[in-house]
């Protein structure tokens, strides 16, 4: 009986985790459904397509992502990823990220 109750409690936590995640994704503008989101994805990625030389600078790559709509902390993610990378203070466009970039296009 008391296995069964902590299965349960895990579950709802779990359930409790989804909803938690989900709803920080509607606050940082990411809704489900937003035909847009792939659009402002691409438009903000495309701000970092320049030479690795004239990477934009924290700052700007912060004012990119608000720009469109999206959360500057999901530059990280766009690093884990291999999309975007930062060498210094120095923010660019990877191969990988005008591949997605071109797919999502298409």
């Amino acid at each position: 009986m008391i296995q069964a109750d902590n299965k349960a409690i895990a579950a709802a936590v779990r359930q409790v985790s989804r909803d938690l995640a989900d709803l920080a994704a509607l606050l940082e503008g990411n809704v489900p459904g937003d035909s847009d989101l792939i659009a402002r994805q691409i438009a903000t990625l495309m701000e970092f397509d320049v030479p690795e030389a004239d990477g934009l600078n924290r700052a700007r790559a912060s004012r990119a992502f608000k720009g469109h709509g999206l959360n500057p902390r999901a530059f990280g993610s766009w690093v884990q990823g291999g999309y975007l990378k930062r060498i210094d203070d120095r923010r660019f466009l990877t191969d990988k990220g005008r591949e997605w970039i071109a797919r999502k296009s298409a």
